[in-house]
């Protein structure tokens, strides 16, 4: 069961324009249209923005490190004529929160 503040925040967040999800069937969905928000039923929230870490190799060194967690995929453009070369983007963050 939502809080009163945690349902205002997702009200707010909509009116916003935000992507809401609708926990449903035990997992979380993206609502479509206009959401009917029945707080009775439903547990309500802001789809969280998607994490992306990387796995990256340094091109002097051969060293492998991760990348701090980015809200944006990096390309591989970003790694060109660079210190880092990227690897693979970390299993763990291409799956849904």
């Amino acid at each position: 069961m939502m809080t009163t503040d945690s349902m205002i925040e997702v009200l707010q967040a909509a009116k916003e324009g935000k992507q809401i999800q609708c926990h449903s069937n035990e997992s979380w969905r993206d609502c479509v249209g206009e959401p009917s928000f029945n707080f009775f039923d439903f547990d309500f929230r802001v789809k969280p923005e998607a994490k992306y870490q990387y796995v990256l190799q340094d091109n002097e060194t051969g060293a492998t490190y991760l990348s701090a967690h980015q809200t944006k995929p990096i390309t591989s453009d970003v790694s060109k004529g660079g210190v880092y070369k990227i690897l693979c983007r970390a299993d763990w963050t291409k799956k849904d929160v």
